[in-house]
């Protein structure tokens, strides 16, 4: 892994570990292991700081839980800031042109990873895995319903213990691709198929798609399920359930608006309460633009419509969206930027009307480099995929990490992996939950041409409840929490900033339960 930043150090230097080959998930026996490269930074590998003499302070409060935490950080061992090298996973058997990665789901311990041209269960069937994410092994996500030219695993979603698989190709009675999504559920037997998603009987028209592209996510209170897959230019199908049941919903529909054309729908992201739908117009050569809805009294409602300040003809904007603490990411890769690429940053202002508050570009630009061809959005760090990215042969890609620091996202690091080779297209599909970051090159060569392969890395990134800037979220963010809670500083430097974690503007008494639960849990995702 190559680390390139124009800035190392703002708390503390990020030690750079150069020439970290990836390395590869292996299953010895029944239990499995990953192997660490002999060139890996030190780390300590227990993962988490041992917290003891909980129970005698349950019923003390904040303060009670604190001081805990502050006997914790005593018996808590030092661990290095750097972190291992990236760990590439691959199909169980791969074989050419199975393009590997070019699908990503994940949400805490679950990953799933998408194959939609492997022949697993004929031509063209398409396939799925699930990968744990302690020891990165793979268990394949089978339906017996799908055949050949189904594209299963074209498109993927994740909730807590459920990854949600699409298949835009499969056929109804009757009707050619039609689409369907099939739910997949861990339990203690591992994934099992335990529903399939299909529009309502009178929307399953020849050629509709379900499942052309799809995402999943929590309420703002966590009491609702939703899911939500669009198809090839028409209705985005919305399924809710409440949390914690099996059966979702009738789903709720949001239909094209009068202007949109052929390509709504290409892309979609959510959080919350909130949907975000591209419409990237690359049929019409327009300018894209990315149609806003919230969540009404079982319908979602319009709330808004998104363009960057440099909306042009064939900017092709929307190509990739995100959705994280309310801001909402989107790029424009196309021609009017000889496909260089940009990231456009929005948020709402005091008054909730949508503005654009930032523009991203890569800092070694050039054209052909598709700059935001992939976002993947977290809670503090942000994922730019640039497939075109040329540093290991045309094509090799790279990905581009940004930290959010006050009220904007600045660069970090550039990863390229050091095993990149000419038409990877590293880059091409990403994601971020917490802490860890996928970054997808479905054209990877080393098991076959085309056969794909997705890199997981642990990223250096600076998050709320990261007191000391260090990387990490542990007992040792402790003592700089307590000692900012008794300031009354403004927030100009990190660890002021990072204090701050329930993101309200100050450092009090209300950040104590939001920190206390990011140390617990390693972190505020």
């Amino acid at each position: 892994m190559i680390f390139r930043s124009n800035k190392y150090s703002h708390c503390l230097a990020i030690q750079r570990c150069h020439n970290l080959a990836p390395v590869a998930p292996v299953c010895v026996g029944g239990p499995c292991a990953w192997q660490r490269s002999q060139q890996s930074c030190a780390k300590n590998d227990s993962g988490n700081d041992r917290i003891t003499g909980m129970s005698s302070f349950k019923r003390r409060g904040r303060v009670g839980i604190l001081a805990a935490l502050l006997i914790s950080r005593s018996m808590s061992e030092p661990i290095a800031v750097a972190g291992p090298p990236p760990i590439k996973l691959r199909a169980i058997a791969p074989r050419p042109r199975e393009y590997f990665g070019s699908a990503l789901a994940i949400h805490h311990g679950a990953i799933g990873v998408g194959a939609w041209a492997a022949d697993a269960q004929g031509q063209l069937s398409g396939a799925a895995f699930a990968y744990d994410s302690i020891t990165w092994c793979a268990t394949p996500l089978i339906d017996a319903q799908t055949g050949a030219g189904d594209f299963f695993g074209y498109s993927l979603a994740a909730l807590p213990d459920v990854l949600i698989v699409g298949a835009p190709g499969r056929d109804s009675t009757g009707a050619l691709d039609v689409g369907a999504a099939v739910e997949f559920r861990r339990d203690p037997a591992g994934w099992q198929p335990v529903a399939t998603l299909l529009p309502p009987a009178e929307r399953q028209v020849p050629g509709l798609q379900f499942g052309w592209a799809m995402t999943a996510g929590l309420s703002f209170l966590g009491r609702r399920e939703y899911t939500i897959i669009s198809t090839a230019g028409s209705t985005v199908f919305v399924f809710e359930r409440d949390a914690g049941t099996v059966n979702w919903n009738a789903p709720l529909t949001i239909e094209p608006p009068p202007d949109a054309s052929a390509d709504f729908g290409r892309t979609i992201a959510a959080e919350h309460d909130l949907i975000a739908i591209v419409d990237n117009q690359e049929s019409t050569e327009l300018p894209g633009r990315v149609y806003l809805y919230e969540r009404g009294t079982d319908i979602w409602l319009p709330a808004g419509t998104l363009y960057p300040a440099t909306s042009a003809p064939n900017d092709n904007f929307g190509t990739a969206v995100a959705i994280q603490n309310g801001t909402v990411f989107a790029s424009s890769v196309g021609p009017a930027s000889d496909f260089a690429g940009a990231v456009s940053v929005f948020d709402r202002d005091e008054i909730g009307v949508w503005r654009e508050s930032q523009t991203l570009t890569a800092f070694d630009a050039r054209v052909l480099d598709y700059f935001g061809d992939s976002i993947g959005a977290g809670d503090d760090a942000l994922l730019i995929g640039a497939h075109g990215d040329d540093d290991h042969g045309e094509g090799s890609g790279a990905a581009y990490l940004y930290v959010r620091q006050r009220e904007s996202w600045q660069f970090e690091i550039k990863l390229v992996p050091e095993d990149g080779m000419p038409d990877a297209y590293f880059g091409l599909v990403s994601g971020v939950h917490g802490r860890r970051g996928l970054i997808a090159a479905p054209q990877d060569g080393e098991s076959g041409y085309y056969a794909g392969a997705v890199y997981v890395y642990d990223l250096p990134t600076f998050s709320r409840g990261d007191c000391n800037c260090d990387g990490l979220i542990n007992s040792f963010d402790i003592d700089p929490f307590v000692y900012m809670l008794t300031q009354q500083s403004p927030l100009e430097s990190c660890e002021l900033f990072h204090a701050d974690v329930n993101r309200d503007g100050a450092v009090n008494v209300f950040d104590i339960d939001a920190f206390v639960h990011c140390v617990l849990q390693s972190g505020c995702q």
